[in-house]
Parts: C-alpha cells; sequence; structure tokens
C-alpha cells in the first residue's frame, strides 16, 4: 500500500505558524494580549469605590501591576502600525491579525486610565455612591415610590383616555367649514401651548376655586394634562387628516355619504393609522410630564422621591424614580419605533 504524500493530510497551519502572516503583527496581538493584564488591577480599584473593606495598600499594588500592561499596549499599538506598512509594500498578509492587536492595545490604555481616574476620584466617588445609591435607603423607599409610580401611571392613561378624545374635537374644529370654529379652535391652540404646563396646573387647581370648581389633586391633574395635550395631539389629528388625498373625501360623498360619515368610515381610520407613532411619543412625554402635578401635592411618583429624600438626607429616593420611569419610557419607545417600521413597511 503506497503511503500518503506528507502533508496531504496536514492540519492547515493557524495565522500564528503561517510564515506568509507579518510577524509585527503577531507581536501585536501577543502585546495586546498583554496589556489586558491590568484587568484585575483595575476591577480591584472599582469595587474600592463600593467596598471601604478594602485596604488602600492593596489597591495601589494592584494599580503598580499595570506598568507592565500599559507599556505591552502601547507596544501593540505601534506593532500594528508597523505590520500595516510592511504588508502594504510586501506580499505578507495579517491585516486582521494588526488590527487585533490594535484594538487589544486601545482597550487596554482605557482600561489602565479609567483605573486611574477612579484611584484619584476614589473619595469623591465613594461620596458619589453613598449619596445616590445607597442600598439600605432603597430598602427602605422603593415600596413607597412604587406605589407613587403606580399613582403616575394612572394619571397618565387616564389623562391619554381624555385627550385621544377632546384632541380629536379640536382637530375637527380646526378644519371645520365654519370660520367660528375654525377661529376657535386655533385661538386654542395657541394659547394652550404658549402656556407653561406647571402654570396650566396651578390656575386649574387654586385658580378655578375661587369660581367653585374644587377639584381633588388627581382631577385636577388630569383636566391641566388633558387641557395642555390636547392642543398638541389636535394638530398632530389635523396634519395626519389633511395628509389623505382630498379625493377620498369625494369619492366617499360620490356614494352618497354625508361629510361625517365620510370622514368617519373613510378619513378618520386612514388618519389614525398614519398618526399612531406621533401620538405614542406624545404619551411617553405624558408620561414624564405627570411629575410636575407633585408641585400641587399630588403623591405621585416624584412626590414620593422628593418626600424620601428629605426624610433620608440621601438623592438615593429620586434615582429610584428615574429608574421605575426608564423601566416605562425606554420599552414604550423602542415600541414606538418598531411601530413606525411596521406602518412604513404597509405603506
Amino acid at each position: 500500500m503506497e503511503e500518503a504524500p506528507a502533508g496531504r493530510f496536514a492540519e492547515p497551519l493557524s495565522e500564528f505558524e503561517n510564515p506568509d502572516i507579518s510577524g509585527w503583527a503577531k507581536a501585536s496581538v501577543v502585546c495586546g494580549i498583554l496589556g489586558l493584564l491590568s484587568v484585575p488591577g483595575v476591577v480591584a480599584i472599582f469595587l474600592s469605590v463600593f467596598s471601604t473593606e478594602l485596604e488602600a495598600g492593596n489597591v495601589l499594588g494592584s494599580v503598580g501591576l499595570s506598568g507592565l500592561p500599559v507599556i505591552a499596549s502601547i507596544l501593540a499599538i505601534v506593532f500594528a502600525r508597523v505590520a500595516k506598512r510592511q504588508i502594504l509594500h510586501s506580499d505578507l498578509g495579517g491585516v486582521g491579525l494588526a488590527t487585533a492587536g490594535q484594538t487589544l492595545g486601545i482597550i487596554g490604555l482605557a482600561l489602565v486610565a479609567a483605573g486611574l481616574f477612579v484611584l484619584f476620584m476614589q473619595d469623591r466617588l465613594r461620596a458619589f455612591t453613598e449619596d445616590f445609591f445607597d442600598w439600605e435607603t432603597i430598602k427602605e423607599w422603593w415600596p413607597e415610590v412604587a406605589r407613587g409610580f403606580l399613582t403616575t401611571l394612572k394619571l397618565a392613561v387616564v389623562s391619554e383616555v381624555f385627550i385621544l378624545i377632546f384632541g380629536l374635537l379640536i382637530a375637527m374644529l380646526r378644519i371645520s367649514r365654519l370660520r367660528t370654529f375654525r377661529v376657535f379652535a386655533a385661538i386654542y391652540i395657541d394659547v394652550i401651548r404658549g402656556l407653561p404646563l406647571i402654570l396650566q396646573i396651578f390656575i386649574i387647581y387654586f385658580g378655578l376655586s375661587y369660581l367653585g370648581l374644587n377639584f381633588s389633586r388627581f382631577t385636577a391633574g388630569v383636566v391641566a394634562l388633558t387641557v395642555c395635550y390636547s392642543a398638541y395631539e389636535a394638530e398632530i389629528y389635523r396634519a395626519g387628516i389633511e395628509s389623505i388625498h382630498k379625493g377620498q373625501m369625494e369619492a366617499a360623498r360620490s356614494l352618497g355619504m354625508t361629510y361625517l360619515q365620510s370622514m368617519r368610515y373613510v378619513v378618520l381610520p386612514q388618519a389614525v393609522r398614519r398618526v399612531i407613532p406621533p401620538l405614542s411619543n406624545e404619551f411617553i412625554m405624558l408620561t414624564k410630564d405627570t411629575a410636575l402635578v407633585a408641585f400641587i401635592g399630588m403623591g405621585e411618583a416624584f412626590m414620593m422621591g422628593k418626600e424620601g429624600m428629605g426624610q433620608a438626607a440621601n438623592v438615593t429616593p429620586l434615582v429610584g424614580v428615574a429608574l421605575f420611569f426608564l423601566l416605562v419610557t425606554i420599552p414604550a419607545m423602542r415600541g414606538v419605533h418598531y411601530l413606525e417600521n411596521r406602518l412604513a413597511k404597509g405603506d
């Protein structure tokens, strides 16, 4: 039986064993890997900010070990540049290895720089974490903040229901054939959009009481948010309705439909589909603006966080409020983006 020629079934060479790969590129990767030896020291420095049990000597010792990684990271970047020039003027390969080594070198230097920054700012960063991320304060106040945030969501949802209805009515008046209705809607939109929301809340809660309208804090908040956001959403509705070609209305009227029937069954379904994304963005803004109702004493999320900050002499409760808002607004924003893409594909 004849023996197979040598090397026919040999395993392929790795890039480090391949003689056609630039040696500078190989050296760059090796130095880049050595540059990552600073990771344990940097982690120790970061942990020392959150724990006073770590001795300063141990932290400083871990930083001292970063001298070799710094040199290795710098050499990785230099060797990568040399390798790329060599490859450019020769038949050698290894651009990928050189790029990898350069990237590892940059990461190594960034880690060391971050560690040194935290080390020199250690006292200030520890004071910052104690004032903004105190675990004991979180355990004590998160139930109160959570209950306040449920009130916030309730306020936002109830307000949005009335806003959608009232905003559509204002939009219909804005495009009405009767000049009186158009002027009234235009004045309403311009005046309400020109006033700060916090001022509208104060006027509705305190001012209307002189007229015998004594609203509760929750009701005053719903009314103020409805009055304010209806002006904005009316313009969104109007833009959506006017984006529908006039031929749609003319075709519906030619079939014997009245103006209101044509608007209800033909124009509005198409217009509402187009304005769903901007209306969704308005709801996200509405959810955030509910915090302004705290200025009339309503116990929503911001009010509870502010009360917790005063009693605990710590900002952590307000940080908890911010996290609750982010838990709602970020998924909502991603959902709106997804919805916009789906509707764009549908068009």
